[in-house]
């Protein structure tokens, strides 16, 4: 099997689209022996996995119809988009593709596409908000349909002092302005602090004098094994937070963007498998009492890592597998 995966990265869409890509990717090559190559619209950025697979980053200012034009040899697309940045021309090189005999699946999004598409996969808990053609390709999702690494692992919980702070990729919200700030008046004085500074954001501001103990790590390799450490989170609504909650982690999340996320932050609230917060202010507030519940840090680590216990790969692989039942070149 031969696997192309599309997908944007920048300052401005965060890491998430080419982190879940990349997790697709490993799908690949792991369940099919997939030979797989990733064009990443947008800012170019490290990340340790893509020296495993063949990758293009090419600027969002060219057209991404004419990259999709030029692919040859290929016998599935993945796609893994920020709507704000589909072209108006892009049934343009989905029809091409599908003249091809090419296998079209759509990561989280392009439902306005779906007569177009042979599958569109929901790495989320409801489709509520996808609203769109009634008909066309199969749509999946649910609480077994998040696409995690492997490496995210469920730990013990226990007591302690480590807080992880996970304000996203790029920070959109530009809490590093301020928030280790606040942080640093008003968690206790015995807090050990993970501030983790995404690709695509700028270092924290901190004008006064340290009261806690913080640490920052910039872009770190294995972010996994920092969360091992962490006893409580703090965290922005995104993939992030969804890692927290499969190592199970007692986490306070919030919306980066208060406009955005409102039903899932509603579904995450009743769910009870984390804390939820209009704000990083009042995020701050329920941290610390959560700090000082063990019984609830205990109940929300066990909720949110049973919630997640399934992983996305084995439904992927299995739709995946399903779409080429019938071809020959199917490895598995």
């Amino acid at each position: 099997m031969n696997a192309l995966i599309v997908c944007h990265a920048s300052t401005k869409v965060g890491l998430g689209h080419l982190s879940r890509s990349i997790v697709v990717a490993k799908i690949l090559k792991k369940n099919f022996q997939a030979n797989v190559k990733l064009i990443i619209q947008g800012d170019p950025v490290f990340h340790k996995d893509l020296i495993n697979f063949e990758y293009e980053f090419f600027s969002s200012k060219k057209s991404i119809v004419k990259k999709l034009l030029t692919q040859h040899s290929i016998n599935i697309v993945f796609f893994d988009l920020y709507s704000k940045m589909i072209p108006s021309n892009f049934t343009e090189a989905l029809n091409y593709l599908r003249i091809n005999k090419i296998k079209l699946v759509a990561i989280d999004g392009l439902i306005a596409f779906r007569s177009s598409l042979d599958l569109i996969f929901i790495p989320s808990f409801h489709n509520l908000l996808f609203k769109g053609p009634t008909s066309g390709a199969p749509i999946i999702y649910g609480w077994d349909c998040f696409l995690l690494d492997q490496s995210f692992k469920k730990k013990k919980w226990f007591p302690g002092q480590n807080v992880i702070v996970l304000t996203g990729g790029s920070d959109a919200s530009n809490l590093g302005k301020y928030f280790l700030e606040l942080l640093n008046k008003k968690l206790p004085k015995n807090t050990n602090l993970y501030w983790v500074i995404g690709p695509y954001a700028s270092r924290p501001v901190l004008k006064e004098k340290k009261i806690i103990n913080i640490k920052e790590y910039l872009s770190p390799n294995n972010i996994s094994k920092l969360m091992q450490k962490a006893n409580y989170a703090i965290s922005v609504f995104g993939v992030s937070f969804f890692e927290l909650l499969k190592t199970g982690i007692p986490t306070v999340v919030f919306p980066a963007i208060k406009s955005k996320n409102k039903l899932e932050i509603e579904i995450i609230k009743k769910s009870g498998v984390a804390i939820v917060a209009k704000n990083e202010y009042e995020a701050t507030r329920l941290l610390i009492k959560l700090m000082s519940d063990n019984n609830r840090a205990l109940f929300i680590s066990k909720k949110a890592s049973a919630k997640l216990k399934t992983s996305g790969e084995i439904r992927l692989s299995d739709a995946v597998a399903n779409l080429f039942e019938k071809e020959k070149y199917l490895c598995h």
